[in-house]
């Protein structure tokens, strides 16, 4: 049976492709941060992203999309449900309505500091309370990478020692929780969206603003506002994690889902390692650029747990939840605190 040169050329083609096809085509992920990738926050992102590509020995690659170039920060968590992203950064802080017991963490008003405590906790609290992890299902998204932010600070126009001077203050937080206490230190609690906070400092609109030592430093906002008063002992309780699109996962092989959940456990590790040099680094970057720095003091800590607000807050919660039918919302409310409080002793030991 004779060929002609056009079936030749065929089989020649075909055998050209074969040597140079690989076995396996990767598989690029699409993931949607709303934070840069030159930031403490970005390094631990990208633990996990570049873990996810050694872990599958280069099967999957990751296409990120950094500072709200794909979606906003907000709008994450419908990106990934809607696989606008296959992979999403989530401050659970943006959903107090769609991840309510995410949310009820935060009401632990003090928890562990500590880089290995906290990844231990975030951890134990997504596999000991299936709500938790039940409400990212309900977004069609599974947790699949825990790091966290550090402790609570102010940074402020002028300097504070002592929360009765916050009264009359304009003051920010990004939790609805903390401002329901500064309205309880007689301050004013004002909503200003992230990417104004800069700008409110300095046209006066606020005059502090409560939030994690890594974001007043990824911020700036130590420019405009140039004293810091941490609160290193105070948690600010919110998760941070990435998830990923359920749907995504499951059309993934058993080798590469594996190798998604092992990148997610090394990059939590390496991640608590590092974070309590991150800290440092961060208030010592911002004391070289001029940032008079002080320490809330034990009759601090003990001032903010007496305001009427701590304990108003868990019943807001508990009332809210009730009327949205979340199933046992106390008994999970109370483990949840009860996990926390575990992570929270054994730091002091």
């Amino acid at each position: 049976m004779r060929l002609n040169l056009r079936n030749c050329l065929v089989v020649l083609v075909a055998l050209v492709a074969c040597c140079f096809t690989p076995a396996h085509a990767a598989t690029t992920l699409t993931y949607a941060s709303n934070g840069p990738e030159k930031s403490v926050r970005g390094y631990a992102e990208k633990l996990f992203l570049d873990e996810i590509e050694a872990q599958s020995k280069g099967q999957i690659k990751i296409n990120a999309f950094w500072s709200d170039t794909l979606v906003t920060g907000p709008e994450i968590l419908k990106a990934v449900s809607d696989g606008v992203a296959d992979l999403g950064f989530i401050n659970t802080n943006f959903f107090p309505k769609a991840l309510p017991y995410s949310n009820a963490i935060t009401l632990n008003v003090l928890g562990p500091t500590r880089g290995e405590t906290l990844v231990a906790c975030f951890q134990e609290l997504f596999r000991d309370v299936p709500v938790l992890a039940g409400e990212f299902k309900r977004y069609k998204q599974i947790p699949v990478y825990f790091f966290a932010t550090d402790a609570n600070s102010f940074v402020s126009k002028k300097p504070l020692d002592d929360l009765s001077q916050l009264r009359g203050m304009k003051a920010r937080a990004s939790s609805r929780w903390k401002l329901a206490d500064f309205e309880a230190m007689g301050a004013t609690p004002v909503s200003v969206a992230w990417s104004e906070c800069y700008m409110a400092l300095q046209t006066g609109t606020v005059e502090t603003i409560l939030t994690s030592i890594e974001s007043q430093h990824r911020g700036k906002l130590y420019e405009v506002a140039p004293y810091l008063w941490v609160w290193d002992k105070m948690w600010l309780g919110t998760p941070y994690l990435i998830t990923i699109n359920e749907k995504k996962f499951n059309k993934l092989s058993k080798e590469l889902q594996e190798a998604v959940l092992r990148a997610g456990e090394i990059a939590s590790q390496k991640f608590a390692k590092k974070f309590n040099t991150d800290v440092a680094e961060e208030i010592a970057s911002m004391e070289a650029a001029g940032t008079k720095v002080n320490y809330a003091t034990d009759k601090d800590y003990e001032a903010y747990l007496g305001l009427p607000s701590c304990k108003h807050n868990a019943e807001v919660w508990l009332d809210e939840a009730k009327k949205a039918n979340l199933k046992d919302a106390e008994e999970n409310f109370n483990k949840i605190a009860e996990i926390v409080k575990k992570y929270l002793e054994s730091e002091k030991q």
